[in-house]
């Protein structure tokens, strides 16, 4: 690498190439992008993201700020750096107001994102209106009979509406019914225009929710996808389900703690949430990663949308991710644990690791949680698998069934008697697990 390179940024505009240094920051190189396409707005609303696959809305990764332009080569290689509006406003109405060249901007590529999925969407009402508005934009004018016909001579609707709405009715009726709905739009300018396209494409494609496939718990809990965004704030979504719960506001988070666990699985990045002055977080909210760019991605959005969350007055004197982020430990970090099991808390209770821990299936279900039918591999060359029952509490239970479980797990942990079921201990981060010893099933018939 020579002295001085040339980095290609590709952006909503065109690509440019902005002359660096190799150890030029990506944070350094992500603001020369933005005053290089003239954006007035600050650059920490941007980021470099790494596009591999333009069809996918969801997951953006993003280079992680501190990495310098040489590392960057090695990592990104044949990918393209896209700079992308990587923190939402909540409010475009207020982006009008201070920042036109950014609201634009935003709008390209939200478009961008809308065009690459458009089919897979089967609202025709709002893909219609969005289209008219599109067509509002472009015209300029009242749209007009001649005006529909210079636009098919230059670009054809196809520019405008998915082809589902193409194809719903004959090409005459389409045209008909965008002529109805013109009136409507008549005095909009093309700001009111961007304006009503981005609060319609917030429902439709909700591009404002970046969303993470992930564990929520240490190790391997259970599988979720975490949603980041000015509107959902930090929720999950379990399994396959609809089922979207709220986890915590952005406001709400004190700490951003990042670390990065060896184990027989290999190396698992964790981002653990500390809240403030809730007095329902009893526990941590834990988010272990096997891909140490998402971690790195999502720590930095959570650091992000904190601190605009919060007014100036009120940021904290330290920095939110106080160990660094995976690409960028502190030197006094303990970044690296070790995963193995059965250690002692100061109660006297045996803390199991979840990564040492494989839930098989369902045997029963209760109020605050479920019961599994599961295997406990514990620590040591000689040890063998166990057969198990693992008591999941059920996310998002209040610190007093929490504490609850754990003093359930307590006593158990102090009963010691062949009759009664052995405790091999609990996973006391969110969401809790006991696991017992496994006597059979209810539903066994005796021999």
């Amino acid at each position: 690498m020579s002295e001085l390179d040339i980095a290609t940024i590709s952006t909503q505009l065109g690509y440019v190439k902005i002359k660096c240094s190799p150890e030029l920051t990506v944070e350094e190189l992500t603001r020369l992008a933005v005053q290089k396409i003239s954006l007035t707005s600050s650059s920490s609303r941007y980021g470099l993201e790494i596009t591999e696959n333009a069809s996918n809305i969801v997951g953006r990764r993003f280079l992680c700020p501190h990495l310098t332009w040489s590392e960057v080569c090695e990592t990104v290689r044949n990918n393209t750096v896209l700079l992308s509006v990587r923190f939402f406003p909540t409010k475009f109405e207020d982006s009008v107001r201070r920042d036109r060249s950014a609201l634009f901007y935003l709008y390209d590529q939200v478009i961008q994102q809308y065009k690459n999925v458009w089919e897979e969407n089967r609202d025709f009402q709002m893909c219609f209106e969005i289209g008219c508005l599109m067509l509002k934009m472009f015209i300029g004018d009242k749209i007009t009979e001649s005006s529909l016909e210079a636009v098919e001579k230059s670009q054809d609707l196809s520019a405008f509406f998915p082809q589902f709405v193409l194809q719903h009715q004959k090409e005459k009726y389409l045209k008909r019914a965008i002529l109805n709905h013109a009136p409507t739009l008549q005095y909009h300018s093309k700001e009111e225009c961007i304006l009503e396209i981005l609060n319609r494409l917030l429902l439709l494609i909700q591009f404002d929710n970046d969303a993470y496939t992930c564990f929520l718990g240490a190790g391997l809990g259970i599988p979720v996808r975490v949603l980041l965004g000015p509107r959902s704030q930090v929720r999950i979504s379990i399994g396959n389900t609809k089922e979207i719960r709220l986890l915590t506001f952005f406001m709400s988070i004190e700490k951003v703690v990042v670390s990065e666990i060896s184990g027989r699985e290999g190396r698992r990045y964790q981002v653990k949430l500390i809240l403030a002055n809730d007095p329902e977080a009893g526990q941590p909210i834990i988010f272990t990663f096997d891909s140490r760019t998402v971690a790195d991605t999502v720590a930095h959005t959570v650091e992000g949308y904190c601190r605009l969350a919060r007014p100036e007055a009120k940021q904290p004197d330290r920095p939110l991710l106080i160990w660094g982020c995976p690409f960028r430990p502190l030197r006094n970090c303990p970044f690296s644990e070790s995963g193995t099991a059965g250690k002692m808390t100061a109660d006297g209770e045996p803390t199991l690791v979840r990564s040492q821990i494989t839930l098989e299936r369902v045997l029963g279900e209760g109020q605050f949680g479920d019961v599994y039918k599961g295997a406990y591999r514990p620590a040591g060359p000689n040890s063998s698998v166990l057969p198990v029952a693992v008591k999941a509490c059920k996310v998002g239970l209040s610190a007093d069934d929490k504490k609850r479980c754990l003093e359930e797990a307590d006593l158990h942990g102090k009963l010691c008697h062949p009759h009664i079921i052995k405790l091999y201990g609990a996973c006391k981060d969110e969401p809790v697990w006991l696991v017992l010893e496994f006597a059979g099933e209810v539903t066994t018939p005796p021999d």
